[in-house]
Protein backbone atom coordinates (compact mmCIF):
# COMPACT_ATOMS: atom_id res chain seq x y z
CA UNK A 1 0.00 0.00 0.00
CA UNK A 2 1.26 3.58 -1.04
CA UNK A 3 1.26 6.38 0.95
CA UNK A 4 0.79 10.08 -1.29
CA UNK A 5 1.84 13.34 0.00
CA UNK A 6 -1.89 14.53 -1.12
CA UNK A 7 -5.17 13.88 0.46
CA UNK A 8 -8.62 14.65 -1.41
CA UNK A 9 -6.93 14.09 -4.83
CA UNK A 10 -9.98 14.08 -7.09
CA UNK A 11 -10.34 17.88 -7.02
CA UNK A 12 -6.60 18.22 -8.01
CA UNK A 13 -4.75 18.37 -11.99
CA UNK A 14 -1.56 18.42 -13.03
CA UNK A 15 0.52 20.68 -15.79
CA UNK A 16 3.32 20.81 -17.44
CA UNK A 17 5.05 23.94 -18.58
CA UNK A 18 8.35 23.63 -20.76
CA UNK A 19 10.69 25.84 -21.71
CA UNK A 20 14.28 25.80 -23.26
CA UNK A 21 16.85 26.19 -20.87
CA UNK A 22 20.63 27.61 -21.84
CA UNK A 23 23.27 25.78 -20.77
CA UNK A 24 22.70 25.15 -17.08
CA UNK A 25 25.42 24.10 -14.69
CA UNK A 26 23.36 21.13 -13.05
CA UNK A 27 26.03 20.82 -10.02
CA UNK A 28 26.21 24.71 -9.51
CA UNK A 29 22.21 24.58 -9.19
CA UNK A 30 21.98 21.41 -7.04
CA UNK A 31 23.98 23.43 -4.52
CA UNK A 32 22.05 26.63 -4.33
CA UNK A 33 19.03 23.54 -4.15
CA UNK A 34 20.82 22.46 -1.20
CA UNK A 35 21.34 25.73 0.46
CA UNK A 36 18.07 26.63 0.30
CA UNK A 37 17.00 23.15 1.80
CA UNK A 38 15.25 22.15 -0.98
CA UNK A 39 14.63 18.28 -2.14
CA UNK A 40 16.64 16.94 -4.53
CA UNK A 41 16.91 14.16 -7.25
CA UNK A 42 19.22 13.69 -10.02
CA UNK A 43 19.76 11.29 -12.96
CA UNK A 44 22.85 10.66 -15.20
CA UNK A 45 23.04 7.95 -17.68
CA UNK A 46 26.92 6.38 -18.33
CA UNK A 47 27.27 7.97 -21.70
CA UNK A 48 25.55 11.59 -20.42
CA UNK A 49 23.02 10.81 -23.21
CA UNK A 50 20.12 11.95 -20.57
CA UNK A 51 20.41 14.01 -16.97
CA UNK A 52 17.88 15.15 -14.93
CA UNK A 53 17.49 16.94 -11.83
CA UNK A 54 14.84 17.42 -10.20
CA UNK A 55 14.07 20.51 -7.48
CA UNK A 56 11.16 20.21 -4.92
CA UNK A 57 8.90 17.15 -4.74
CA UNK A 58 5.44 17.43 -6.41
CA UNK A 59 4.19 14.54 -4.86
CA UNK A 60 5.97 12.00 -3.03
CA UNK A 61 5.22 8.41 -2.56
CA UNK A 62 6.17 5.62 -0.01
CA UNK A 63 5.40 1.84 0.45
CA UNK A 64 5.86 1.62 -3.26
CA UNK A 65 5.56 -1.90 -4.85
CA UNK A 66 5.43 -2.67 -8.75
CA UNK A 67 1.99 -2.69 -8.28
CA UNK A 68 0.93 0.49 -7.19
CA UNK A 69 3.57 2.05 -9.29
CA UNK A 70 1.42 1.16 -12.32
CA UNK A 71 -1.60 2.86 -10.28
CA UNK A 72 -0.14 5.93 -8.97
CA UNK A 73 1.14 6.40 -12.88
CA UNK A 74 -2.20 5.34 -14.65
CA UNK A 75 -3.64 7.84 -11.88
CA UNK A 76 -1.31 10.79 -12.48
CA UNK A 77 -1.63 10.32 -16.16
CA UNK A 78 -5.41 10.77 -15.85
CA UNK A 79 -5.05 14.01 -14.61
CA UNK A 80 -2.19 15.29 -16.41
CA UNK A 81 -1.59 17.87 -19.36
CA UNK A 82 1.31 19.33 -21.13
CA UNK A 83 0.68 22.93 -21.46
CA UNK A 84 1.50 23.57 -25.12
CA UNK A 85 4.54 26.36 -25.55
CA UNK A 86 5.66 27.01 -29.26
CA UNK A 87 9.47 27.37 -28.87
CA UNK A 88 9.38 23.30 -27.68
CA UNK A 89 7.53 22.48 -30.31
CA UNK A 90 10.32 20.95 -32.29
CA UNK A 91 11.60 19.12 -29.18
CA UNK A 92 7.95 17.34 -28.87
CA UNK A 93 10.32 13.78 -29.06
CA UNK A 94 12.96 14.62 -26.46
CA UNK A 95 10.49 15.86 -24.01
CA UNK A 96 10.36 14.34 -20.57
CA UNK A 97 8.36 16.88 -18.44
CA UNK A 98 6.59 14.62 -15.95
CA UNK A 99 8.29 11.81 -14.78
CA UNK A 100 8.14 9.44 -11.65
CA UNK A 101 11.85 9.09 -10.19
CA UNK A 102 12.87 6.69 -7.25
CA UNK A 103 13.70 3.56 -6.21
CA UNK A 104 11.84 -0.05 -5.91
CA UNK A 105 12.39 -2.36 -2.82
CA UNK A 106 14.94 -5.34 -3.19
CA UNK A 107 11.99 -7.48 -1.79
CA UNK A 108 8.71 -5.89 -1.18
CA UNK A 109 8.00 -9.03 1.28
CA UNK A 110 10.80 -7.37 3.89
CA UNK A 111 8.69 -4.69 6.24
CA UNK A 112 12.10 -3.40 8.59
CA UNK A 113 13.01 0.62 8.31
CA UNK A 114 16.33 0.51 10.12
CA UNK A 115 18.52 2.79 8.78
CA UNK A 116 16.03 3.51 5.61
CA UNK A 117 13.12 5.03 7.43
CA UNK A 118 10.78 6.35 4.84
CA UNK A 119 12.76 4.79 1.66
CA UNK A 120 12.77 1.38 3.42
CA UNK A 121 9.71 -0.76 0.99
CA UNK A 122 9.87 1.89 -2.43
CA UNK A 123 10.11 5.84 -2.75
CA UNK A 124 8.95 7.87 -5.53
CA UNK A 125 9.16 11.39 -6.28
CA UNK A 126 7.74 13.64 -9.12
CA UNK A 127 9.52 16.98 -9.35
CA UNK A 128 8.26 20.53 -9.48
CA UNK A 129 11.03 21.78 -11.42
CA UNK A 130 12.77 19.28 -13.69
CA UNK A 131 15.51 20.08 -15.41
CA UNK A 132 16.50 17.63 -18.63
CA UNK A 133 19.82 17.87 -20.38
CA UNK A 134 20.59 15.63 -23.54
CA UNK A 135 23.23 16.17 -26.11
CA UNK A 136 21.26 18.52 -28.72
CA UNK A 137 19.15 20.33 -25.96
CA UNK A 138 18.30 21.57 -22.08
CA UNK A 139 14.88 22.14 -21.21
CA UNK A 140 13.49 22.85 -17.92
CA UNK A 141 9.89 21.50 -16.81
CA UNK A 142 7.84 23.55 -14.56
CA UNK A 143 5.29 20.97 -12.97
CA UNK A 144 2.35 21.95 -10.82
CA UNK A 145 -0.52 21.18 -9.10
CA UNK A 146 -4.06 23.08 -9.51
CA UNK A 147 -7.70 22.75 -10.07
CA UNK A 148 -7.61 25.08 -13.38
CA UNK A 149 -5.31 26.57 -16.17
CA UNK A 150 -5.52 30.19 -14.22
CA UNK A 151 -4.18 28.73 -11.39
CA UNK A 152 -1.59 26.62 -12.28
CA UNK A 153 -0.37 29.65 -14.85
CA UNK A 154 0.16 32.07 -11.43
CA UNK A 155 2.38 28.28 -10.08
CA UNK A 156 4.33 28.06 -12.76
CA UNK A 157 5.12 31.84 -12.93
CA UNK A 158 6.39 31.17 -8.63
CA UNK A 159 8.11 28.15 -9.82
CA UNK A 160 10.17 29.57 -12.41
CA UNK A 161 11.01 32.78 -9.94
CA UNK A 162 12.27 30.34 -8.09
CA UNK A 163 14.62 29.03 -10.97
CA UNK A 164 15.70 31.77 -11.74
CA UNK A 165 16.83 32.73 -8.58
CA UNK A 166 18.82 29.67 -8.36
CA UNK A 167 20.39 30.40 -11.19
CA UNK A 168 21.51 33.33 -10.73
CA UNK A 169 23.12 32.29 -7.71
CA UNK A 170 24.94 29.29 -8.89
CA UNK A 171 26.83 31.84 -11.55
CA UNK A 172 29.04 32.67 -8.91
CA UNK A 173 29.44 29.09 -8.05
CA UNK A 174 31.60 27.58 -11.19
CA UNK A 175 31.19 24.03 -9.72
CA UNK A 176 32.05 22.44 -12.66
CA UNK A 177 35.71 24.57 -11.99
CA UNK A 178 36.03 23.36 -7.98
CA UNK A 179 38.43 20.87 -6.89
CA UNK A 180 37.11 17.85 -5.62
CA UNK A 181 36.28 17.94 -1.60
CA UNK A 182 35.56 15.57 0.47
CA UNK A 183 31.38 14.97 1.23
CA UNK A 184 31.72 14.20 4.94
CA UNK A 185 33.60 16.44 7.40
CA UNK A 186 35.91 15.34 10.42
CA UNK A 187 35.30 13.38 12.92
CA UNK A 188 35.12 10.10 10.25
CA UNK A 189 34.79 6.67 11.85
CA UNK A 190 33.92 3.26 9.77
CA UNK A 191 33.65 0.74 10.55
CA UNK A 192 32.34 -2.85 8.96
CA UNK A 193 29.15 -4.60 9.96
CA UNK A 194 29.20 -8.13 11.64
CA UNK A 195 32.13 -9.42 9.31
CA UNK A 196 32.56 -12.47 11.41
CA UNK A 197 29.12 -13.29 10.54
CA UNK A 198 29.13 -12.57 6.84
CA UNK A 199 32.44 -14.83 6.32
CA UNK A 200 30.44 -17.55 8.53
CA UNK A 201 27.50 -17.28 6.08
CA UNK A 202 29.33 -17.34 3.00
CA UNK A 203 30.92 -20.61 4.08
CA UNK A 204 27.68 -22.10 4.54
CA UNK A 205 25.85 -20.45 1.51
CA UNK A 206 28.77 -22.74 -0.11
CA UNK A 207 28.63 -25.64 1.22
CA UNK A 208 24.85 -25.17 0.38
CA UNK A 209 26.01 -24.66 -2.87
CA UNK A 210 28.27 -27.27 -2.93
CA UNK A 211 25.22 -30.29 -1.79
CA UNK A 212 24.66 -32.81 -4.40
CA UNK A 213 21.97 -32.54 -5.86
CA UNK A 214 21.64 -28.63 -5.08
CA UNK A 215 18.97 -27.03 -7.27
CA UNK A 216 20.45 -23.57 -5.44
CA UNK A 217 22.84 -22.56 -8.35
CA UNK A 218 24.19 -19.04 -6.93
CA UNK A 219 23.51 -16.90 -3.81
CA UNK A 220 24.37 -13.03 -3.99
CA UNK A 221 25.47 -12.12 -0.49
CA UNK A 222 25.68 -8.36 0.75
CA UNK A 223 27.94 -7.06 3.14
CA UNK A 224 27.63 -3.50 5.06
CA UNK A 225 29.73 -0.91 6.05
CA UNK A 226 28.68 1.68 8.14
CA UNK A 227 30.04 5.35 8.83
CA UNK A 228 29.22 8.63 11.30
CA UNK A 229 30.41 12.08 10.90
CA UNK A 230 30.16 15.11 12.02
CA UNK A 231 27.82 16.89 8.34
CA UNK A 232 27.76 15.40 4.69
CA UNK A 233 27.57 18.04 2.21
CA UNK A 234 25.53 16.16 -0.27
CA UNK A 235 26.86 18.69 -3.27
CA UNK A 236 30.55 17.60 -3.15
CA UNK A 237 29.24 13.77 -2.68
CA UNK A 238 27.16 14.05 -6.04
CA UNK A 239 30.27 16.14 -7.75
CA UNK A 240 32.52 13.26 -6.65
CA UNK A 241 30.29 10.60 -7.85
CA UNK A 242 30.29 12.33 -11.16
CA UNK A 243 33.91 12.93 -11.54
CA UNK A 244 35.40 9.49 -10.06
CA UNK A 245 32.95 6.62 -11.63
CA UNK A 246 33.08 6.89 -15.20
CA UNK A 247 30.90 4.71 -17.09
CA UNK A 248 27.93 4.33 -14.53
CA UNK A 249 24.17 5.56 -13.26
CA UNK A 250 24.58 8.55 -11.01
CA UNK A 251 21.58 8.56 -9.27
CA UNK A 252 20.45 10.74 -6.29
CA UNK A 253 17.01 10.59 -4.42
CA UNK A 254 16.09 12.46 -1.53
CA UNK A 255 13.34 11.95 1.33
CA UNK A 256 12.70 14.02 4.18
CA UNK A 257 15.10 12.22 6.32
CA UNK A 258 16.97 9.70 4.07
CA UNK A 259 19.44 9.56 0.85
CA UNK A 260 19.97 6.97 -1.28
CA UNK A 261 22.69 7.76 -3.75
CA UNK A 262 25.58 6.10 -5.76
CA UNK A 263 27.33 5.18 -9.08
CA UNK A 264 26.33 1.64 -10.32
CA UNK A 265 27.73 0.16 -13.87
CA UNK A 266 24.25 -2.15 -14.40
CA UNK A 267 21.43 -1.32 -16.41
CA UNK A 268 18.66 -3.35 -15.29
CA UNK A 269 16.01 -2.50 -18.10
CA UNK A 270 15.62 0.54 -20.99
CA UNK A 271 12.10 0.79 -22.43
CA UNK A 272 11.59 3.22 -25.55
CA UNK A 273 9.18 3.63 -27.70
CA UNK A 274 9.73 0.55 -29.42
CA UNK A 275 12.35 -1.57 -27.63
CA UNK A 276 13.84 -3.18 -24.40
CA UNK A 277 17.51 -2.71 -23.56
CA UNK A 278 19.11 -4.49 -20.91
CA UNK A 279 22.64 -5.91 -19.70
CA UNK A 280 24.13 -8.68 -17.75
CA UNK A 281 27.06 -7.33 -15.94
CA UNK A 282 28.97 -9.71 -13.36
CA UNK A 283 32.30 -11.32 -12.31
CA UNK A 284 34.67 -8.57 -10.93
CA UNK A 285 38.47 -7.83 -11.10
CA UNK A 286 40.36 -5.06 -9.60
CA UNK A 287 42.03 -2.17 -12.29
CA UNK A 288 45.86 -2.69 -12.91
CA UNK A 289 48.16 0.31 -11.49
CA UNK A 290 49.59 0.00 -15.93
CA UNK A 291 47.84 -0.22 -19.12
CA UNK A 292 49.47 -3.85 -19.75
CA UNK A 293 48.32 -4.83 -16.05
CA UNK A 294 44.95 -3.74 -16.83
CA UNK A 295 44.90 -5.57 -19.95
CA UNK A 296 46.01 -8.83 -18.27
CA UNK A 297 43.77 -8.53 -15.59
CA UNK A 298 40.72 -8.28 -18.12
CA UNK A 299 42.04 -10.94 -20.06
CA UNK A 300 42.31 -12.96 -17.00
CA UNK A 301 38.65 -11.96 -15.91
CA UNK A 302 37.21 -12.86 -19.15
CA UNK A 303 39.08 -16.65 -19.29
CA UNK A 304 38.49 -17.26 -15.28
CA UNK A 305 36.24 -20.16 -14.80
CA UNK A 306 34.36 -19.26 -11.52
CA UNK A 307 33.59 -15.40 -13.10
CA UNK A 308 32.66 -16.89 -16.24
CA UNK A 309 30.08 -19.12 -14.77
CA UNK A 310 28.85 -16.36 -12.88
CA UNK A 311 28.35 -14.14 -15.38
CA UNK A 312 26.70 -16.80 -18.02
CA UNK A 313 24.35 -18.00 -15.16
CA UNK A 314 23.16 -13.96 -15.66
CA UNK A 315 22.80 -14.11 -19.08
CA UNK A 316 21.34 -17.28 -19.37
CA UNK A 317 18.68 -15.87 -16.84
CA UNK A 318 18.01 -12.89 -18.36
CA UNK A 319 18.17 -14.24 -21.99
CA UNK A 320 15.33 -16.73 -21.15
CA UNK A 321 12.86 -13.70 -19.63
CA UNK A 322 13.09 -11.25 -21.73
CA UNK A 323 12.98 -13.02 -24.68
CA UNK A 324 9.24 -13.69 -23.84
CA UNK A 325 8.74 -10.07 -24.09
CA UNK A 326 10.16 -10.00 -27.60
CA UNK A 327 9.21 -9.38 -31.28
CA UNK A 328 11.27 -11.71 -33.19
CA UNK A 329 15.14 -12.61 -31.80
CA UNK A 330 16.59 -10.86 -29.28
CA UNK A 331 20.05 -9.51 -29.98
CA UNK A 332 23.12 -10.34 -27.82
CA UNK A 333 26.10 -7.82 -28.11
CA UNK A 334 29.60 -8.89 -27.52
CA UNK A 335 30.90 -10.10 -24.36
CA UNK A 336 33.68 -7.45 -23.09
CA UNK A 337 34.82 -5.56 -20.21
CA UNK A 338 33.37 -2.84 -18.23
CA UNK A 339 36.11 -1.07 -17.05
CA UNK A 340 35.08 1.36 -13.92
CA UNK A 341 37.74 3.95 -12.06
CA UNK A 342 38.51 0.97 -9.25
CA UNK A 343 37.02 -2.17 -10.89
CA UNK A 344 36.30 -4.00 -14.16
CA UNK A 345 33.36 -6.33 -15.00
CA UNK A 346 32.04 -8.99 -17.90
CA UNK A 347 29.68 -6.96 -19.61
CA UNK A 348 27.40 -7.97 -22.16
CA UNK A 349 24.13 -6.20 -23.56
CA UNK A 350 20.81 -7.70 -24.47
CA UNK A 351 18.43 -6.02 -26.52
CA UNK A 352 15.57 -6.24 -29.13
CA UNK A 353 11.69 -5.03 -30.37
CA UNK A 354 9.03 -4.78 -27.90
CA UNK A 355 5.87 -6.92 -28.46
CA UNK A 356 2.61 -4.88 -28.57
CA UNK A 357 0.60 -4.07 -25.48
CA UNK A 358 3.73 -5.49 -22.97
CA UNK A 359 4.10 -2.71 -20.35
CA UNK A 360 7.34 -1.53 -19.07
CA UNK A 361 6.96 -2.80 -15.38
CA UNK A 362 5.58 -6.34 -15.74
CA UNK A 363 9.05 -6.42 -17.79
CA UNK A 364 10.85 -4.78 -14.54
CA UNK A 365 8.80 -7.25 -12.60
CA UNK A 366 10.22 -10.28 -14.44
CA UNK A 367 13.78 -9.55 -14.51
CA UNK A 368 14.14 -7.88 -10.96
CA UNK A 369 16.40 -9.59 -9.23
CA UNK A 370 18.87 -10.73 -12.06
CA UNK A 371 21.15 -13.69 -10.80
CA UNK A 372 23.64 -10.65 -10.12
CA UNK A 373 21.78 -9.02 -7.13
CA UNK A 374 20.08 -12.35 -5.92
CA UNK A 375 20.73 -15.51 -7.35
CA UNK A 376 19.47 -18.72 -9.70
CA UNK A 377 17.20 -19.69 -9.15
CA UNK A 378 15.67 -16.59 -8.29
CA UNK A 379 13.00 -17.76 -5.27
CA UNK A 380 15.20 -20.21 -3.90
CA UNK A 381 18.20 -17.69 -3.58
CA UNK A 382 15.64 -15.15 -2.27
CA UNK A 383 14.28 -17.48 0.58
CA UNK A 384 18.11 -17.98 1.68
CA UNK A 385 18.46 -14.70 2.17
CA UNK A 386 15.43 -13.98 4.15
CA UNK A 387 16.38 -17.02 6.30
CA UNK A 388 19.95 -16.27 6.48
CA UNK A 389 21.16 -12.78 5.16
CA UNK A 390 19.60 -11.11 9.04
CA UNK A 391 19.03 -7.44 7.25
CA UNK A 392 16.66 -5.38 5.09
CA UNK A 393 18.13 -4.54 1.99
CA UNK A 394 15.96 -1.54 0.94
CA UNK A 395 16.51 0.00 -2.03
CA UNK A 396 20.42 -1.78 -2.48
CA UNK A 397 20.66 -3.50 -5.57
CA UNK A 398 16.99 -2.72 -6.64
CA UNK A 399 15.42 -1.13 -9.31
CA UNK A 400 16.44 2.47 -9.18
CA UNK A 401 15.18 5.49 -12.13
CA UNK A 402 12.89 7.37 -13.55
CA UNK A 403 9.55 6.04 -15.69
CA UNK A 404 7.43 8.75 -17.84
CA UNK A 405 3.71 9.26 -16.59
CA UNK A 406 2.84 10.39 -20.05
CA UNK A 407 4.23 7.40 -22.10
CA UNK A 408 5.45 4.02 -21.50
CA UNK A 409 8.79 4.85 -21.53
CA UNK A 410 11.98 4.75 -18.58
CA UNK A 411 15.11 3.76 -17.49
CA UNK A 412 15.61 1.72 -14.38
CA UNK A 413 19.81 0.87 -13.14
CA UNK A 414 20.37 -1.48 -10.59
CA UNK A 415 21.20 0.14 -7.17
CA UNK A 416 24.33 -1.23 -6.27
CA UNK A 417 27.68 0.52 -5.23
CA UNK A 418 25.21 2.65 -2.93
CA UNK A 419 24.87 3.88 0.32
CA UNK A 420 21.74 5.19 2.40
CA UNK A 421 22.54 8.35 4.77
CA UNK A 422 20.49 10.15 7.34
CA UNK A 423 20.18 13.45 7.28
CA UNK A 424 20.89 14.61 10.62
CA UNK A 425 21.80 18.25 12.20
CA UNK A 426 24.61 17.39 14.96
CA UNK A 427 25.78 14.05 13.02
CA UNK A 428 25.65 12.03 9.84
CA UNK A 429 24.75 8.47 9.89
CA UNK A 430 24.61 6.32 6.99
CA UNK A 431 25.75 2.60 5.78
CA UNK A 432 27.60 1.28 2.32
CA UNK A 433 26.56 -1.22 0.56
CA UNK A 434 28.57 -4.37 -1.26
CA UNK A 435 27.80 -7.84 -2.92
CA UNK A 436 29.52 -10.65 -4.01
CA UNK A 437 28.30 -13.99 -6.43
CA UNK A 438 28.47 -17.03 -4.36
CA UNK A 439 28.77 -20.17 -6.57
CA UNK A 440 29.96 -23.62 -5.51
CA UNK A 441 33.51 -22.94 -6.19
CA UNK A 442 33.44 -19.83 -4.04
CA UNK A 443 36.30 -19.22 -1.56
CA UNK A 444 34.73 -16.83 1.74
CA UNK A 445 37.96 -14.91 2.16
CA UNK A 446 38.25 -14.09 -1.70
CA UNK A 447 34.95 -12.92 -1.54
CA UNK A 448 35.16 -10.82 1.10
CA UNK A 449 38.20 -9.09 -0.47
CA UNK A 450 36.05 -8.61 -3.74
CA UNK A 451 33.27 -6.93 -1.64
CA UNK A 452 35.94 -4.52 0.21
CA UNK A 453 36.91 -3.59 -3.60
CA UNK A 454 33.33 -2.65 -4.63
CA UNK A 455 33.35 -0.33 -1.32
CA UNK A 456 35.92 1.84 -2.26
CA UNK A 457 34.05 3.68 -5.12
CA UNK A 458 31.39 5.07 -2.81
CA UNK A 459 33.70 5.19 0.35
CA UNK A 460 35.74 7.40 -1.55
CA UNK A 461 33.16 9.32 -3.17
CA UNK A 462 32.29 10.32 0.76
CA UNK A 463 35.75 11.04 2.05
CA UNK A 464 37.86 10.87 -1.45
CA UNK A 465 41.29 10.73 0.20
CA UNK A 466 40.12 8.41 3.41
CA UNK A 467 42.34 5.44 4.61
CA UNK A 468 41.92 1.78 4.74
CA UNK A 469 38.89 0.79 6.71
CA UNK A 470 39.13 -0.35 10.27
CA UNK A 471 37.62 -4.56 10.97
CA UNK A 472 35.34 -4.80 14.01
Amino acid sequence: MYSTSRSNEQEIYYYSFSEIASAPDCLALFRQAEQAELIKCFWQTPDQSLQFLGIGALESYQAVTLDSLKQIKANLASRWQQVANPNTNALQGLLQPAILFGGLAFDESMHEKSVWQELANGYFVVPEILLQITPTASLVHYNVRATHLAQAEEKHQQLKAQFEKLVAASSFAQSSNQQLEPALAAPLNWQYVNEASWLELAEKTIAKLCQQPSPLKKVVLARRLQFEAASLQASSWLANLIAQQPNTYRFFLEGESRIFAGATPERLLKATATHFETASVAGSIRRGTTKKEDQELAEQLLNDPKNTQEHQIVVARIEAQLAAFIEGSLVLGERTILKNQMIQHIYLPLAGKRQQNIDFLSVIAALHPTPALGGEPKELALAWLRQYEGFNRGLYGAPIGWQSILSDEGEFAVGIRSAVVAKEKKSVKGQLFAGCGIVADSKAVEELAETALKFEPMKRSLAIDEPSTSHD
